[in-house]
């Protein structure tokens, strides 16, 4: 979604604020974070899309791989997740459903998280994706709205 539609919509929706959320909409990033107490904070996140490869195992990579990196664009470390998943359970073999879950908690384990549970949804498209929590200390959280021209983009 481009940012002025999102800029657009969010002006819709009622919001309520607190001391305690560092981030939320309004620097258009990937996770909110909440401050827990002065040297910590959690970054939460949940992202998901359909498949853009053929190999299960590496769509759940893939897809695992991108709702991590929503925790570590802001400067966390991914703490525990969640699978979500939608397809058609109908017409899906399990030993897909399984290779997809398989790809996703190989990333999950290098990345250090812990898998703990999910969602399915039985609907006529395929989605996947983790909802993530993170951890970060208060003072050092990145957002969006920090990057500037000629700043350093490394990508693991």
């Amino acid at each position: 979604m481009s940012p002025a539609i999102l800029a657009e919509l969010l002006q819709l929706i009622p919001r309520k604020t607190s001391d305690k959320l560092l981030v939320g909409t309004e620097t258009f990033d990937d996770a909110g974070v909440y401050k827990v107490n002065d040297d910590l904070a959690l970054v939460f996140t949940t992202d998901f899309f359909a498949p853009v490869v053929d190999n299960p195992k590496w769509y759940g990579r893939i897809s695992a791989s991108n709702s991590l990196s929503d925790v570590y664009a802001m400067g966390g470390k991914p703490l525990i997740v969640l699978n979500a998943m939608g397809y058609p359970a109908s017409m899906l073999p399990p030993r897909i459903v399984a290779d997809i879950l398989i790809g996703a908690g190989e990333k999950v384990e290098e990345s250090g998280a812990i898998l703990a549970g999910g969602h399915t949804m039985d609907q006529s498209d395929i989605f996947f994706g983790l909802a993530v929590i993170g951890t970060i200390h208060p003072d050092k959280v990145i957002t969006n709205s920090v990057a500037r021209v000629g700043d350093v983009l490394i990508l693991p």
